[in-house]
């Protein structure tokens, strides 16, 4: 992939600049008042990145809204990508992953309780929530660090481990939606995706290349992989040790696998990854694909994937595929969750 970025470099980077400076001059146009960004009495807090994708975002927005709840009634507002509706839809535990999106209605299936919504334009999500419900006082955003039609109290910027964005490039060159100099934007950087046993060296590398601000201050976090529910009955649980060394088909629609594949590994070397785009919903042909490479054996799919899956449940019984979908929870790593928490009570 780098060879072939060098090799079309003298034509992706003339892009590149021109689709960057496309993005800063439309933040310009907000920062000067030419376009307005709407305000709102009570704290909005952005989680975002600078990449399209794969940062880890959705989990990252459930770890915020765990975080706040004991001290805010929160609502999610979401786009909703690639769903099916257009406008503001209030997201309920049974709405259709065609109406709402993936993302979204894994939020509201991990959090009944939480108002959620998507709206593609998010002033008008956030004015539909408090209209609805006077009573929630805090909002998280879902992937809006570029949507600067809000003015949000914090923002949080996340980017992988992996591929941090001071080693990207502004799209088509690399994935950066923006110019590097966007992360100056945020309050708080979240490196994502992390080794569980990441050091302190690898964490003051990390810190030297962001160079972050004197008002910034830079964290870490991981995955940690919870146990296997059964897609068509949650009640059935199972732990990845009793699974070590199956065959595992692992089928998903998200950004980047790397990470999840990595951790599989751990418990396996026969993976058959069966790799669909983002946000993909899976189709009858889909389906007999996944029945074919599994060959009745274990399949593991995951939260974002879920819901999609299920639309196809009358075949997936009749077929008897043991899928069973993998949760994860976001950890901060060198303890410093506590931290985060003080600084993030201490903006809002």
């Amino acid at each position: 992939m780098k060879l072939l970025r060098l090799i079309l470099c003298p034509i992706l980077y003339p892009i590149s600049l021109l689709y960057g400076s496309a993005a800063r001059l439309h933040r310009r146009l907000y920062s000067r008042g030419i376009l307005v960004s709407k305000s709102f009495d009570l704290p909005i807090i952005n989680v975002g990145n600078l990449s399209v994708g794969g940062t880890g975002k959705s989990p990252h927005v459930a770890y915020f809204n765990e975080l706040l709840r004991p001290n805010f009634e929160t609502a999610i507002v979401s786009r909703g990508y690639h769903r099916k509706t257009k406008g503001v839809q209030l997201v309920l535990e049974n709405s259709s992953v065609r109406d709402v999106g993936d993302e979204p209605l894994q939020l509201k299936q991990q959090f009944p309780n939480t108002t959620v919504v998507v709206a593609e334009h998010r002033a008008a999500g956030i004015e539909a929530i408090v209209a609805q419900n006077k009573n929630i006082n805090c909002i998280v955003l879902d992937d809006a660090f570029q949507h600067w039609a809000i003015q949000a109290k914090v923002g949080i910027l996340l980017t992988t481990f992996d591929q941090p964005f001071f080693e990207d490039w502004v799209l088509p060159m690399g994935r950066l939606r923006e110019f590097r100099k966007g992360y100056q934007r945020a309050d708080i950087i979240i490196v994502t995706k992390c080794p569980p046993s990441i050091n302190e060296a690898a964490k003051r590398r990390f810190i030297q290349e962001i160079k972050p601000l004197p008002q910034q201050a830079v964290f870490f976090s991981y995955f940690q992989y919870q146990s296997l529910y059964q897609l068509l009955d949650p009640a059935k649980e199972q732990e990845m040790r009793e699974v070590q060394g199956q065959k595992i088909t692992l089928v998903t629609a998200i950004a980047n696998t790397n990470y999840l594949e990595a951790y599989l590994e751990s418990y396996t070397s026969s993976i058959v990854p069966l790799r669909f785009l983002d946000h993909h919903y899976y189709t009858k042909k889909d389906l007999e694909k996944i029945k074919n490479a599994a060959k009745g054996g274990l399949i593991i799919t995951t939260e974002k994937d879920a819901p999609k899956l299920r639309l196809h449940q009358s075949y997936i019984r009749e077929a008897g595929l043991q899928i069973y979908v993998l949760p994860i929870k976001v950890r901060i790593a060198f303890e410093e969750a506590k931290g985060l928490e003080a600084m993030l009570l201490g903006k809002i």
